[in-house]
């Protein structure tokens, strides 16, 4: 599960300043991977296991390892 959390948000982890993504593996406990500095996202659809297309202004491709855009339209 792919959770996109913008900024200025506080939570139990601190705060949250930037863009960011939590990929939840339900399969394993909940463990929990964070990737900073996303940006704005929008409507987000995964896209297989590494990549997710970010809707917000215009169509982007955004690697789920690094958080980085790898395409956009």
């Amino acid at each position: 599960m792919v959770i996109a959390l913008m900024g200025d948000i506080d939570s139990d982890e601190g705060s949250i300043t930037q863009g960011e993504l939590r990929i939840v593996d339900l399969e394993k406990s909940g463990e929990t991977k964070v990737v900073r500095s996303v940006g704005q996202l929008g409507t987000i659809f995964a896209l297989g296991n590494d990549h997710l297309l970010a809707l917000y202004d215009h169509p982007r491709l955004n690697n789920l390892v690094t958080g980085k855009e790898v395409y956009k339209w």
